[in-house]
C-alpha cells in the first residue's frame, strides 16, 4: 500500500471513528432524556419494563453489530424496515394512543440507531444508509400525524450521522479481480488484514 492510500485510509477511518463519537454522545443525551421520562410517567416497575423493552434488544443488538458485523448486516436491515414501517402506519393509522403511552414507534426508531451506530464502525456504508431510511420514517410520521417535536428531533440528526457515515465508507479496491476493503479494524496506520468470515 502506498502512502497516498494508507493517508486516504487512515483519513476516512479517523473520520468514520469521529462520525461514531458524535452520534454515541447524541445517543447518551437522548437515551438520558427518555428514560428520565419514563420513570417520571408512570414512574415505578412499570417504567423499568418498558425502559427494558427498548433498551435490553438495543444493547444486544450493538453487541452483535459491534462483534459480528457481516452477521449484523444482513439482520439489522429487516429490524430498521420493520421499525421504519411501524413508524409510518403508527403515523398514519394512530393505532397507539400516544396521550397513554407516548410517542412508542419514536422510541423504537431511536432504540434502532442505537446498534446501526455500532455497525458504522466495521460497515459506514450499510449502517448510514439504514440511518437515512429511519430518519426518512420519522420525517413522514411527523408529517402524518406522529409527535412532530419528537419525531423531527430524532429525525433530522439521524439523517445527519446516516449522511457522514456514508461519506467515510471506504472505496472498493481491487486485486486480481478480486474486491477488497481496507480493514475496518485496528488503530489507523496498520497494513489491511486479509477479512475473517466475520469481519
Amino acid at each position: 500500500m502506498n502512502d497516498g492510500t494508507t493517508r486516504g485510509t487512515d483519513g476516512r477511518r479517523w473520520a468514520r471513528y469521529t462520525v461514531f463519537a458524535l452520534m454515541s454522545l447524541f445517543l447518551l443525551l437522548g437515551s438520558a432524556l427518555v428514560l428520565g421520562e419514563t420513570f417520571a410517567d408512570p414512574g415505578g416497575w412499570a417504567a423499568v419494563v418498558v425502559a427494558a423493552a427498548w433498551v435490553v434488544p438495543a444493547a444486544a443488538l450493538s453487541v452483535f453489530a459491534l462483534l459480528r458485523p457481516a452477521s449484523a448486516e444482513r439482520v439489522l436491515p429487516i429490524v430498521t424496515l420493520a421499525v421504519a414501517a411501524l413508524v409510518v402506519v403508527e403515523s398514519l393509522t394512530g393505532l397507539v394512543p400516544q396521550d397513554e403511552v407516548g410517542p412508542v414507534a419514536t422510541v423504537a426508531a431511536f432504540a434502532t440507531s442505537i446498534p446501526l451506530a455500532f455497525l458504522g464502525l466495521h460497515r459506514p456504508g450499510r449502517a448510514g444508509l439504514l440511518l437515512l431510511v429511519t430518519g426518512m420514517a420519522l420525517a413522514i410520521g411527523a408529517l402524518g400525524g406522529a409527535p412532530r417535536a419528537s419525531a423531527t428531533v430524532v429525525a433530522a440528526p439521524l439523517l445527519l450521522f446516516g449522511l457522514l457515515f456514508l461519506a467515510t465508507e471506504p472505496p472498493t479496491r481491487r486485486s486480481g479481480g478480486v474486491a477488497q476493503l481496507p480493514d475496518g479494524g485496528g488503530p489507523p496506520g496498520l497494513e489491511p488484514r486479509h477479512r475473517h468470515p466475520e469481519r
